[in-house]
């Protein structure tokens, strides 16, 4: 057996095991005359070794303690060959350097995240982002051929020129929509995965599978879904028609709610001090103060109690194409304050309807907004700026403010050219086909039967017993309904909780129509006297404008100045509130309306439908 000693300088040197004791003992001796010199250590490779080595007699045998720190001192070969391996480690290898390329795209994505977030805190359009790639992109060229630096050049070769190649390079995740295939032709909705199917190993697209009519002779739709595309490559894709991209309004709720005071801005209402009599805000309305909840206690007695209105409009997204139009669904909370109400950050975003062939129905369209409504009106827990524990979370669609067509489609009435055009009433207005309606007969306006939010629910019903295209035009035409998606919604009265939208009336000159009625027919001079006095006696607010104060009971010259329109909206409407002789549109719709939800918004304050337009 081959035994070694360690040196001072670290060297092993081999002995045998009297010298490995004699070390030992010199060892003690020394340690107990100079702690502080160094020792020697040696290690035998075990102890039953090291018992079995027969001593000779002339040697004294060795005590316990000795025998232990021989042990301990005693170094075997693979112990000693260890040592030497951790003594000559290999060297390190030299730090791999980052390519000139790695640092140019950790440059490039820091500057578009940056440019990104800059348009979002600026609200700047897309086409300005555009403008300030292109002119980055000249100067960084311009630059670097001055400065003749490479790292300049790499960033000119990769610098993104369009939106596109802005969020390519910047990573950042865009859409967290939930999509949908929609149905051209039934607007069925279908998820990504139900379109396509595999048959003996082929993967073949599938047709809409709606059933028109199921009670009468069922006719399947079998409209094609999506379109087969053949790649470069030669991998074969499927993509479809149309795309229907729904955000949850959960999730953004309980992003708001997160923000610091925010939930303290959504119980400001309750400390407001306004008088009785004065209608100032969505909450001073009746639908705010008597709705219910389901055990018929007030539903904003208590806090975290939120309420919701919905808005939907189309518009166009190309400048050179008038044949594409685009609907979007939205939602804001009428809880926050009006200065706050309606900022974007504060919006909720809702849905992005395609383009079709002309503007569809919405009850498909808003089935995934029921269904997320349904469950904030049984309550969810949602994280909030209040508590690091997530709280029960209220709310309710209470109002759907939107012009005309738009609100009829979303609460499923026919349009406003229809028989049955009126959306508060069953008012049949004479008229045959390609005729126009006869709306005159306003003087026996308290004979109309009224619309309510269950005989709607109930006339929305009956289409569904449709058996063929025919029935259900004939069930429309007789009811003057729709299928409408908030019917589900146990709490939402669809007669009641819409908003009568004027503005685009002004726009097309109904309302300077029917006031030149007004003043040849219905209105004396003296009446007209009497509105320019009630409409000096106003005091409105600074966002307003200026009200005209000369010839106030002369109508016909505030239409001499297009911005003049909107006094015609907010305080004529007013001054008509009390007058003696009501106008014929009037505010036996108006009124009520007011008082249930006004002011949603300030031009939503009136009624001047078309069926207003006496023939």
């Amino acid at each position: 057996m081959h035994s070694y000693i360690l040196l001072q300088d670290g060297s092993p040197k081999p002995c045998n095991l009297g010298q490995i004791q004699e070390s030992s003992i010199l060892h003690k001796e020394d340690t107990m005359g100079n702690e502080e010199q160094p020792s020697f250590q040696e290690v035998s490779e075990s102890e039953q070794e090291a018992s079995d080595i027969p001593t000779s007699s002339n040697e004294e045998p060795i005590s316990d303690d000795e025998d232990i720190e021989c042990n301990s001192l005693h170094w075997s070969e693979e112990d000693v060959q260890g040592l030497m391996q951790d003594i000559n480690e290999p060297l390190p290898e030299p730090p791999i350097e980052k390519s000139r390329l790695s640092e140019v795209n950790l440059l490039l994505r820091w500057l578009c995240c940056f440019i990104l977030y800059w348009q979002v805190v600026t609200r700047v359009s897309d086409s300005t982002v555009e403008w300030l790639l292109l002119f980055l992109s000249r100067f960084l060229e311009v630059f670097g051929r001055g400065l003749d630096s490479e790292l300049v050049k790499n960033i000119v070769l990769v610098f993104p020129t369009s939106i596109y190649l802005l969020h390519r390079i910047s990573a950042v995740q865009r859409d967290n929509f939930e999509k949908f295939v929609v149905c051209s032709k039934c607007t069925k909705l279908y998820h990504l995965d139900e379109c396509l199917e595999r048959k003996h190993g082929t993967v073949l697209p599938k047709q809409c599978s709606n059933i028109l009519f199921p009670l009468g002779k069922a006719k399947l739709c079998g409209t094609k879904l999506v379109n087969k595309v053949i790649l470069k490559n030669g991998i074969t894709r499927f993509y479809p028609l149309k795309v229907y991209c729904w955000k949850s309004i959960i999730d953004q709720l309980e992003s708001i709610l997160e923000r610091t005071g925010i939930p303290e801005l959504c119980e400001e209402w309750r400390t407001r001090l306004v008088d009785e009599d004065i209608l100032a805000d969505v909450c001073d309305g009746e639908v705010w103060k008597n709705f219910k909840w389901r055990d018929e206690s007030s539903f904003f007695n208590s806090e975290r109690r939120y309420g919701l209105m919905l808005n939907v409009d189309w518009f166009q997204p190309f400048k050179r194409r008038s044949d594409y139009s685009v609907g979007v669904i939205y939602f804001v909370i009428m809880n926050l304050p009006r200065s706050e109400r309606f900022k974007f950050e504060n919006v909720l975003f809702g849905g992005i309807i395609p383009s079709l062939d002309a503007e569809p129905k919405l009850h498909t369209f808003l089935d995934p907004c029921v269904n997320e409504l349904n469950g904030l009106w049984k309550g969810i827990h949602l994280k909030t700026s209040l508590s690091t524990v997530p709280l029960t979370v209220v709310a309710a669609l209470l109002c759907v403010a939107a012009d005309i067509p738009a609100t009829r489609k979303v609460c499923g009435f026919v349009g406003h050219s229809a028989s049955r055009a009126c959306s508060k009433c069953f008012k049949f207005f004479q008229g045959g086909f390609r005729e126009k309606k006869d709306f005159s007969g306003f003087s026996d306006r308290l004979s109309w039967p009224e619309r309510n939010g269950l005989t709607h629910k109930r006339n929305c019903e009956k289409l569904l017993t449709a058996k063929s295209k025919a029935d259900y035009t004939r069930l429309s035409r007789m009811y003057g309904v729709h299928l409408c998606a908030l019917t589900k919604l146990e709490y939402f009265d669809c007669v009641r909780f819409h908003i009568i939208d004027p503005m685009h009336n002004l726009f097309l000159g109904t309302a300077k129509y029917v006031f030149k009625l007004w003043t040849e027919n219905v209105l004396s001079k003296e009446q007209l006297k009497e509105i320019g006095r009630k409409i000096e006696e106003l005091n409105t607010a600074t966002s307003i404008g200026r009200i005209p104060k000369e010839n106030c009971f002369k109508p016909w010259q505030f239409y001499c100045r297009g911005m003049e329109k909107l006094d015609f909206d907010i305080f004529y409407v007013l001054t008509l509130w009390n007058s003696s002789r009501p106008s014929p549109s009037s505010l036996g719709e108006v009124r009520p309306c007011m008082q249930d939800s006004l002011p949603a918004c300030a031009k939503q304050a009136g009624n001047f439908e078309r069926r207003c337009s006496v023939s």
